[in-house]
């Protein structure tokens, strides 16, 4: 019983893996029309995320941060922290599929979401 309970942990684990790799890789074969491009704001636990993508020969080039929650100093203190890990991996990736920023996990999901809308409206 345990070893079938440890080969379907496994194969739910490689499935995974399978799918996160196939996002990544359809993710960075993406081309987006060039141009700046706003998302939705995404209203979170702590304030709103909007973000503007910055799209140049088809590739994610720059993120902005419109708006970040500022409703309590640390909201303000984490945004600062993730703002350029969400970035960077933003870039890395070509896509809104980033890793959440730990510490961060509300305000990463809100930009996923926000970026996630800017690239939509910048899909050709």
């Amino acid at each position: 019983m345990a070893s079938s309970k440890h080969a379907r942990q496994l194969v739910i684990s490689a499935a995974l893996v399978l799918y996160l790799s196939g996002a990544r890789v359809e993710a960075q074969s993406a081309h987006y029309k060039d141009g700046s491009f706003t998302g939705d704001p995404v209203e979170i636990l702590w304030g709103v995320v909007q973000v503007k993508a910055v799209i140049q020969s088809g590739k994610i080039t720059d993120v902005q941060f419109l708006q970040m929650p500022f409703d309590r100093l640390r909201s303000v203190e984490l945004t600062e922290l993730a703002k350029p890990v969400l970035k960077s991996e933003t870039i890395k990736s070509q896509s809104a599929q980033v890793d959440l920023v730990t510490s961060a996990t509300m305000t990463s999901l809100g930009y996923r979401e926000a970026l996630g809308s800017a690239l939509a409206k910048a899909k050709e």
